[in-house]
């Protein structure tokens, strides 16, 4: 399945807010 970067930036916008949150 192919991601546009917009998507991924967002994927990865979320999993820095989970960790930032975790911590």
């Amino acid at each position: 399945m192919e991601l546009d970067s917009s998507n991924i930036e967002m994927h990865q916008q979320d999993v820095k807010a989970m960790r930032d949150n975790h911590n």
